[in-house]
Formats: C-alpha cells, structure tokens, sequence
C-alpha cells in the first residue's frame, strides 16, 4: 500500500517539506529540513507552533488549547502544527502568538 506524500510550503521562511498520512504538520517540519517551524510542548498547549493555513486541507487530530486557538482562529484556519494533519498539499505561515499565549510564555521563562 502506497504512503500518500503531502508538500508544505512556508514561503516566509522559503521551507518546503513533506508529510505523510498520519502525521501532523509538526512532525513533517520536525523530521523534514531542519525543523525551521517553532515547536514546544507538541501537544496542543503552549501555543508555539501556531501556524494559519493559507491554503489546502486539514483535519484536526486532538485538543487545541483555546489560550492560544480561539474557535474563530481555527475556523479562520489559524491552528497548532502539532494539531492538524494534511489532507492535501498546504500553503502555511508562522502565526503571531495571541497576547494571552505570550504572557503566559514570559511567565513560564521567568
């Protein structure tokens, strides 16, 4: 059985990578060239990885903190990359972090 191959292109930051079924955008830019996308906890609560999704198909694939994605973000197609998995090829950018994220990462570095 063949694996389907799903290209992510970030043009901000000039990154192609790919990612398989089952596997989150994330983990594709983690395991592809160098990890260029901001990571942290990889499980949907600190907001880090925070990406809108410019075009293509997603599927969401566990809880997104609402800290961080409001339900008009994700609706709007700004997600966590360690939350969505790709039903076809994506266009992506890096997404600012929502002030509430932002304070609670200070606090946490304090």
């Amino acid at each position: 059985m063949q694996r389907h191959k799903y290209k992510i292109e970030n043009p901000s930051h000039e990154l192609d990578f790919s990612c398989y079924d089952g596997e989150t955008v994330l983990e594709g830019a983690l395991r592809g060239k160098g990890g260029t996308l901001r990571s942290g906890c990889a499980s949907g609560g600190c907001g880090i990885c925070r990406i809108a999704v410019l075009g293509g198909q997603w599927q969401r694939c566990g809880v997104m903190s609402r800290a961080h994605v409001s339900e008009a973000d994700e609706i709007a197609g700004v997600v966590l990359a360690c939350r969505i998995r790709p039903q076809s090829d994506l266009l992506i950018q890096e997404a600012a972090h929502r002030p509430k994220a932002n304070i609670f990462w200070k606090k946490v570095q304090s």
